[in-house]
């Protein structure tokens, strides 16, 4: 699968779910995303290269709150 970027509303979340990517194998990386209606205003996103699918399982077990995907 090719890169997605996962929304995320705090740089805190995003860090904690970079952590356990990486602890899981799947390189992710973190972006400040401006002024998206799904944020209503700034937020941050977890860019995934590699498995969308598996992150996300892993990211929703772990209770890391998803706002949605680009």
């Amino acid at each position: 699968m090719g890169n997605a970027t996962i929304l995320i509303s705090s740089v805190t979340a995003a860090m904690r779910a970079q952590r356990l990517l990486e602890q899981r194998g799947i390189r992710s990386y973190i972006r400040k995303i401006a002024n998206h209606p799904k944020l209503g205003g700034c937020g941050y996103g977890l860019e995934i290269a590699g498995d969308l699918t598996s992150a996300l399982y892993l990211l929703q077990a772990a209770n890391i709150r998803i706002l949605g995907i680009l």
